[in-house]
């Protein structure tokens, strides 16, 4: 049973499927936290993990957009299933493998998200390289 599915199921004709979307280009490192649930701290921590992408810099303050929270959200929502999986374990509504393919898809979507930002960074490499870059092989 899928987490979309329970979300569905549970929900009344009152309310609404789909939350409002909130313009959310230019969000601080305390706002992207707030609007996710997440503490700064722990935003800071996947950015230096490289599931994040490098905010856009203006003087000292970073500004990050909806890429960087949909990715936060992405990955919320994935351990969420994962807590979700273990508590139908331990309470013995489900077996031990549906708990361990909950951890797997979390696993896979952070690899995911880390190996975009390594193409990202591979891709800024290349255009220095083509535009000179100002180092020899």
């Amino acid at each position: 049973m899928s987490v979309l599915w329970f979300t569905l199921r549970h929900m009344t004709a009152a309310e609404p499927v789909v939350a409002p979307v909130e313009a959310d280009d230019e969000l601080t490192i305390d706002e992207l936290a707030a609007r996710t649930g997440m503490t700064v701290r722990t935003v800071r921590f996947y950015a230096s993990e490289g599931l994040l992408p490098a905010p856009v810099k203006r003087g000292r303050i970073a500004y990050y957009g909806s890429t960087h929270r949909m990715r936060l959200e992405l990955v919320k929502t994935l351990q969420d299933r994962v807590r979700l999986a273990y508590l139908r374990y331990n309470g013995g509504v489900s077996n031990l493998l549906e708990a361990l393919d909950a951890d797997r898809s979390l696993f896979e979507a952070e690899l995911s998200l880390a190996q975009a930002r390594r193409d990202e960074l591979l891709t800024v490499v290349q255009l220095y390289k083509a535009l000179g870059g100002g180092w020899q092989q």
